[in-house]
């Protein structure tokens, strides 16, 4: 629920999102006392926690504060607005409707019009407390991905989103929300009719992950890479497939270990056979990794398709080729022009002269002094 993205705390944001969604289900059934009831818990919940967070009272003192006096220091401490704060008078005496005593309870009078002011007061609460904590701190992980559903233009300014979030939530996009919000998508694909659109999900996902993955920290960057490397060994086919193509780039292979990396190397190289144009980006940068004998499994699949009908993907594989043949150690490079030698062969065996042609420039690219 976008009400409380910004919460860090999986728990106490799942506790807000619950008690806001039963406030809800009793307001639409009628339920004054509850709406009210539930409502003063929420905004107490949420003004002590920013309290507790900004350090300005210690935790045994925010356990004694009443709703009142949390209302107050905020007002005092600009967090919320006075206009507010008048509101939060129709709940500051919440607790009385379930208090044990006859003559407390009765009271405390409630009906429809204060249960509207009530409802919307939690809004506002936590949309000027949200104000305040992305101010100070940033977007969170979940922030940013509900961002990312909403605009389909966010690919444009992800890097400005992201720039300033704090270093625990880039960590948190990248190894958990980021990715579960990916696989969720894709879950719901085939089965629920989207309201709104999402075409631009897997770009923007891919943008949002790239642009953070930068970003991260190299021991954050080193649990990510690690996390693609138990992914294949541990998950489904299709999760695998899924994650490595849109998030996963080879040179995230710097951050594994020896054994990891020939996992993943072989992996990648084991995509492109079946899918030259979906998996370049993503293998764009293996030449670092590649051993003499890994060389024909990259330029076989290329090489076929260098030669085949669609002249954009032609002339990308070919520039492919070159770049990662031009770039690689002297052994490998070796491999590189042998193969790619040898491909020629076959093409002028074959009378296939304008194949054989392809396959020599990009085999002279390489041959190139550096």
């Amino acid at each position: 629920m976008a009400i409380f993205d910004y919460i860090s705390s999986d728990e106490f944001r799942q506790s807000l999102e619950a008690d806001y969604q039963e406030m809800v289900a009793c307001f639409n059934a009628k339920g004054w006392k509850a709406v009210h009831v539930l409502a003063g818990s929420i905004v107490e919940a949420v003004l002590l926690d920013y309290i507790l967070v900004e350090g300005y009272v210690s935790q045994e003192e925010a356990f004694k504060m009443d709703l009142g006096s949390a209302i107050n220091l905020c007002k005092e401490r600009k967090v919320i607005s006075e206009k507010t704060s008048d509101l939060s008078s129709v709940i500051k005496s919440y607790r009385n409707l379930i208090h044990p005593g006859r003559l407390i309870r009765l009271n405390e009078q409630v009906d429809k019009n204060s249960a509207e002011v009530a409802k919307a007061l939690v809004g506002i609460v936590v949309n000027e407390i949200e104000k305040q904590k992305r101010e100070k701190y940033g977007y969170t992980a979940e922030q940013i991905v509900a961002k990312i559903q909403r605009d389909s233009t966010v690919s444009t300014i992800i890097g400005h989103i992201i720039k300033n979030i704090n270093p625990i939530e880039v960590e948190k996009l990248l190894l958990k929300v980021l990715p579960n919000a990916y696989m969720e998508y894709l879950h719901q694909l085939n089965d629920v009719e989207f309201s709104f659109p999402v075409e631009h999900f897997p770009t923007s996902f891919s943008v949002c992950f790239r642009t953070a993955f930068e970003q991260a920290r190299d021991e954050v960057k080193k649990k990510v890479s690690q996390n693609f490397a138990r992914i294949i060994r541990e998950e489904s086919e299709q999760f695998i497939f899924a994650y490595g193509k849109l998030f996963f780039r080879a040179p995230d292979m710097r951050y594994l270990s020896s054994d990891d990396i020939e996992i993943t190397k072989n992996y990648l190289l084991g995509r492109l056979e079946n899918d030259v144009e979906g998996w370049m980006p993503t293998i764009s940068g293996i030449y670092n990794y590649l051993s003499p004998d890994d060389v024909n499994k990259l330029v076989d699949p290329l090489v076929r398709v260098v030669n085949g009908d669609d002249n954009n993907l032609s002339a990308a594989a070919a520039r492919f080729l070159k770049d990662e043949g031009w770039l690689a150690p002297q052994s490998v490079q070796a491999q590189f022009l042998n193969r790619l030698g040898a491909w020629v062969d076959n093409y002028r065996k074959k009378n296939l002269d304008n194949h054989a042609a392809k396959i020599e420039n990009i085999r002279e690219h390489i041959a190139l002094p550096i």
